[in-house]
């Protein structure tokens, strides 16, 4: 599984470089994101490819995205915190690509790059994360998997911090499991 992961989270990114069904993974970030952090080591990395960090600029990140996709062979696009809506042209623009988003949250319920803040202040005790295929719609598409977990008495910390550490690498194994008949 040859896979192209844009954007700002690296938990997941460190759960995929372990698992055998994937052959390498480029990475789209940028600036001051967690993955760039973790730069050097992640150069060092047999099955991360290439890594670039682009300037935070809307039109320029969604053109190299899709220069990416055309000049290079992928199974997956994965969005684990991109922050951009990638528009139908590039979603149609080679049939054997998957578009996966990692969405920290429960969908359809808690949609948005805001839902954790917004569920928690509604008073929200049930969080998650789950892995659904990127349509034109933003967080409408077919759900692959998702984890949900209980929080009696949750802070945006701990909430955050269980997210992204916990319930989005789980959700991703077992979504890319299903996938890959794994």
């Amino acid at each position: 599984m040859r896979i192209l992961y844009g954007g700002l989270r690296i938990e997941s990114l460190e759960l995929l470089i372990t698992l055998p069904f994937v052959e390498f993974i480029d990475i789209v970030t940028f600036p001051n994101s967690r993955i760039t952090s973790f730069e050097k080591m992640l150069k060092s990395c047999k099955k991360i490819n290439s890594l670039w960090v682009l300037p935070k600029k809307k039109s320029y990140t969604l053109e190299s995205l899709e220069n990416l996709l055309k000049e290079r062979s992928y199974d997956i696009f994965l969005s684990v915190g991109f922050p951009y809506i990638i528009p139908k042209e590039i979603l149609n623009l080679k049939k054997n690509i998957l578009f996966l988003n990692l969405h920290p949250h429960i969908l359809p319920k808690w949609k948005g790059n805001n839902a954790i803040k917004e569920s928690f202040y509604k008073g929200e005790k049930e969080f998650g994360a789950t892995l659904h295929i990127i349509t034109e719609k933003v967080d409408e598409g077919p759900i692959v998997s998702r984890y949900k977990f209980h929080l009696e008495n949750p802070t945006l910390d701990l909430i955050y911090n269980l997210t992204f550490s916990i319930a989005e690498p789980l959700t991703l194994f077992e979504g890319l499991k299903k996938l890959v008949n794994f």
